[in-house]
């Protein structure tokens, strides 16, 4: 459970803003899903696994202990940065759980936000 310090100051930054994205990132096992799904039931929001939008091809390979090469990877975050386009510009809130490792693949998801300005 969230502490209830955190807990306000989440609350507060939705009255701020809308349509937001958090992203919790970490590697394989690390709890991303865990605490996604927990922390968009305290701002009310919804959760997104990222590993929901793999293709299957990519779900095979990773089923199979076949790591994924840039060209699997790469499909897939576009993927994740057009469903976060469509809910940003919803105004909905949405947390999702992605390892997002690398910055190249931090740049993608964060292209989702129409607002965004790439360096």
């Amino acid at each position: 459970m969230l502490n209830s310090n955190l807990s306000c100051t989440l609350m507060y930054m939705l009255f701020l803003f809308t349509g937001i994205c958090i992203v919790v990132m970490g590697v394989s096992g690390a709890g991303k899903s865990t605490i996604g799904v927990m922390l968009a039931e305290v701002i009310n929001g919804r959760f997104l696994d990222a590993d929901d939008y793999h293709s299957q091809s990519n779900k095979d390979k990773m089923k199979n202990g076949i790591p994924l090469s840039e060209e699997d990877r790469i499909p897939w975050l576009e993927t994740l940065r057009d469903a976060l386009r469509v809910s940003l510009g919803k105004g909905e809130t949405v947390v999702l759980g992605c390892s997002a490792l690398q910055k190249h693949y931090r740049d993608i998801l964060r292209c989702g936000d129409a607002n965004y300005i790439p360096d």
